[in-house]
């Protein structure tokens, strides 16, 4: 769900960026030193999964990991994918320099929002069921989130994108199950071998 160049306003290009950068600057503020490795590893695992596309019917679609980021990394998702991005951009020409501040509000905000409704669940919850069932509902709604922030990134460019907008919202129907699947599979998995991660 990358966007290119020259497909945004002008007014989206800028609202977005100044919003990606204030992001970014909040979560450096944060971070801690012990959590750089995490950070990266994610922002690593962000490019690799979201560089396999997958063709549906007229579009093409990838995972892009935002629940599972936005649970281990709250703030610091904006700039693990505002860095995955970026490199995508620069060595492989997927998304552009200007859709840049866009491309990483639409994955980080959802992210974040799912880091911070569902990580104190999680980290409260002591059923594993319970853990796979709140972990699966971040990848999914964090899916959709990126999928509305990406509606509404074209459609204030241009209400002229509206058909675009239905395509790529029907093909990321098989991206939220895969998202849901995953998010739910690593969150029961770190923990059991590391509980202390969602504490």
């Amino acid at each position: 769900m990358h966007i290119a160049d020259g497909v945004l306003s002008p007014a989206v290009i800028a609202g977005t960026v100044i919003l990606s950068v204030g992001g970014i600057g909040m979560s450096l503020k944060k971070i801690q030193h012990d959590e750089i490795p995490r950070v990266s590893l994610m922002a690593a695992a962000c490019f690799v999964v979201s560089m396999i596309h997958i063709n549906i019917g007229p579009a093409s679609t990838h995972l892009n990991l935002s629940g599972l980021t936005g649970l281990l990394l709250g703030w610091s998702a904006f700039p693990a994918m505002g860095s995955a991005l970026l490199l995508q951009c620069l060595f492989f020409g997927y998304g552009g320099l200007t859709a840049w501040g866009a491309n990483t509000l639409n994955s980080a905000f959802p992210a974040l929002c799912c880091f911070l409704i569902f990580r104190p669940i999680i980290s409260r919850s002591s059923k594993e069921f319970n853990k796979r069932i709140l972990a699966a509902s971040a990848g999914a709604l964090a899916v959709i989130g990126n999928c509305l922030m990406l509606a509404a990134s074209l459609y204030l460019s241009s209400p002229d994108f509206l058909a675009t907008i239905y395509a790529i919202l029907i093909s990321q129907l098989p991206v939220i199950i895969a998202e849901a699947v995953i998010t739910a599979f690593v969150v029961s998995f770190l923990g059991r071998v590391k509980p202390e991660i969602f504490s």
